[in-house]
């Protein structure tokens, strides 16, 4: 995996570091439901961003986990994007 996807989801990222506390790391189901699929992508790619500095730094044995959880959201990002082009038409 190459490059972080920006935050406003124009093009990549080379140095994830600057994303680094941006966001906070308490997960609130009820703020979740209520954001839209692109706000949740956006939020799934700073995620992704900081994960994928944690494994730039991270033990050996940690790594490919950091680097798996990245994988994750960048996934989940695409699809929520996806979902949110179908539902717009």
């Amino acid at each position: 995996m190459s490059g972080v996807f920006r935050p406003d989801m124009g093009g990549k990222v080379d140095q994830p570091e600057q994303w680094l506390g941006v966001m906070d790391y308490q997960f609130n189901a009820a703020d979740w439901k209520r954001l839209s699929s692109i706000e949740r992508a956006h939020r799934c790619r700073l995620l992704a961003s900081e994960a994928l500095t944690m494994a730039e730094k991270a033990a050996p044995d940690l790594k490919e986990r950091y680097l798996a959880v990245a994988d994750e959201l960048l996934r989940l990002a695409l699809d929520l994007e996806a979902k949110a082009k179908i539902s717009r038409g």
